[in-house]
């Protein structure tokens, strides 16, 4: 179980890089709310591959 929060942390870290990397390509114009959503779910992933 430890692993999959792990790996599921690091899959939403990626999106949310790429994200906020295609919010800066578009310069600003698109919607910066999924990137954000990402990040959330990546530190409430990792916080559970801490705790267990």
């Amino acid at each position: 179980m430890k692993r999959l929060f792990f790996v599921l942390g690091l899959c939403f870290s990626f999106l949310g890089i790429l994200g906020a990397g295609y919010v800066l390509y578009t310069g600003g114009q698109t919607n910066p709310g999924p990137p954000l959503i990402a990040v959330i779910f990546s530190t409430v992933f990792f916080q559970l591959y801490r705790t267990h």
